[in-house]
This record gives C-alpha cells, structure tokens and sequence, in this order.
C-alpha cells in the first residue's frame, strides 16, 4: 500500500476491544479505515470486502478471530449476516449479500448445518467478488464440509455458484472474468479456470500437480506458482507452471511443532518483477518468510 518513502502497511486489529482495519507507516500515526475487520481490500478503489470473523473463527479456527463474538449464534442462516463491502472513505458498509442468499443458491442446501464464509477476494480491479460459502452438519465433525466458490459483483448482482467437479479449496483471479480453483474430489486435485461471463469451466492448460495447492499467477509472464501439503514424508513442495512446463523448485520439511490450525503452508506469491517467489515455511524449526529466485525458465 503506498509508494515512495511514505509506505504503509494495512491490517486488521483490535482497540479499544472493538475489531478494525488500520494502516500505519514508520513515519505517521495509525489510521484506522473502518470499523470492521477486512478479508481484502483494494485501495485504488478505496473499497473492501468483510464477513463474520467469530462465526469463522467457530467453524473454523485459525482462520477467523477467536476474541470477536458470532453475532448470529445459534441462527443458521441470518438475513443480517453475509458478505459486505466497505468505502475505505467514508467507513459505509453496504450487504452485498446475504447467507440466505447463498444457501439458495445450492438446491440441496440443509437449514440445520451450521453456514459460514471464508476466503473472500476482490478480482483483480475490484470489479467482482469470490468467496468460498461453506456448511458442516456439526462441530462434531469439522471436516465433513461441503465447499461452494460463490462469485459476483460487488453491487449484489450476477450471483453465481462455480459449478466445480468436487469441493471448492483455493483460488486465484487470473482478470476480471476468469479465476483459477482447485477442486478436491477424493484424492485428486484439478486446477480448473471459471469463466464469470460464459459460466464455463476449463481446465488450467499449465500441467498442474494433481493435489491441492494455492495458485499464485504473476501476470506479465503468465507464470503459475503453487504449492502442496505435506506428503507422508512431511515435505510441501513448491512448484512453478507456465505453458506445458511444471518444474519443482524445491521440497521443504514441515516441523512437527506446528499442526492443526497452527499449521504453516507455503502460500508462494510472486515478486513484482517476476523474480523471486516468496514463501511460508517451518522447514528451520520456526516460522518464517523465505525468498527462492526463478528465471525465466522457471529454475
């Protein structure tokens, strides 16, 4: 956020015991944008995208804020609940839509499973909306969930389920119109591209490993990179894709001292120049951010 020697950083935090979205810089005062905790923002249009953080955090810990309330505790599917979008400006929050709204959209849909979203993205010029919309039957059973990509545009309209093969995991816009998911499906992953205008989808035509990963593209080469979870050997691999190519840039050993919602994956992401990705990885014993270099050759 920012350019030149006045960088900023933004993040969610909480004070005064309420959540909020602030930016700051090692050479001004925190700012506080909204009232609410943020999923994404996009700050050339000044707007930002919300959901319930206790409901998830309930759902799914270590994704949500374990120190917010579920204001709709104990309702399955609240009008009042659901994704938001938020002026960076003027701190408006608008419903952009409801759980009902995306209960509907799945005509096997169970009122009593407990609704909840996740991962929430702008695409890439905050035209529209993705979200993964999800329900379990109970805590009980926390990994029995059903998975459905939602996207839209950010005014409430063209509302639609991406009909994936298996269960929605990760995504990432390619433009506009087009965002790349895996799909789980027993044990098989594909990375498939959604296409927003003709409700289509097609296959990534770079050879993508066929088990779930976070997709990473850097525009200007039209280079994928993505990762996996630990094998039975407990390392995650990296790789880079482009055209007909997959090369594995390395394997890194997961520590044992962290699982379960403390878990670290990879998450690679590019450099703006193209390269280097960077990466989470616990391989040393502890947490950290590491930087690989890739060519254009992908090595």
């Amino acid at each position: 956020m920012g350019s030149g020697a006045r960088k900023k950083i933004a993040f969610n935090t909480i004070i005064d015991d309420a959540p909020c979205f602030v930016a700051a810089s090692n050479n001004g005062p925190v700012q506080k944008l909204c009232d609410l905790p943020l999923f994404d923002a996009d700050f050339s249009k000044k707007i930002g995208i919300s959901l319930n953080f206790g409901r998830l955090a309930y759902a799914r810990p270590g994704y949500g804020y374990g120190a917010l309330e579920d204001p709709f505790s104990g309702t399955s599917l609240a009008d009042e609940d659901g994704l938001f979008a938020v002026d960076l400006e003027s701190g408006q929050v608008n419903k952009v839509a409801s759980m009902p709204q995306f209960s509907g959209l799945i005509p096997q849909h169970n009122k009593i499973d407990l609704h909840y979203l996740n991962a929430a993205k702008l695409s890439a010029t905050g035209e529209r909306f993705s979200v993964l919309y999800k329900t379990i039957p109970s805590l009980e059973h926390p990994h029995t969930w059903n998975v459905n990509a939602v996207v839209g545009t950010l005014d409430g309209k063209e509302l639609q389920r991406v009909p994936l093969p298996g269960n929605a995991s990760h995504y990432w816009w390619i433009d506009d119109d087009r965002i790349v998911y895996t799909s789980n499906k027993g044990r098989r992953s594909d990375y498939l591209v959604y296409n927003c205008q003709t409700e289509t989808l097609t296959p990534l035509t770079a050879p993508a490993p066929s088990v779930d990963g976070h997709p990473s593209l850097h525009v200007p080469t039209g280079r994928w990179a993505t990762d996996t979870y630990p094998d039975l050997c407990g390392e995650q691999h990296l790789y880079v894709l482009s055209d007909d190519m997959q090369h594995r840039l390395g394997q890194f050993k997961a520590s044992t001292r962290y699982s379960d919602e403390c878990r670290c994956d990879l998450h690679p992401r590019w450099s703006r120049d193209g390269k280097s990705i960077f990466f989470d990885s616990t391989h040393n014993g502890s947490r950290a951010i590491y930087r690989i270099a890739c060519d254009e050759a992908g090595s």
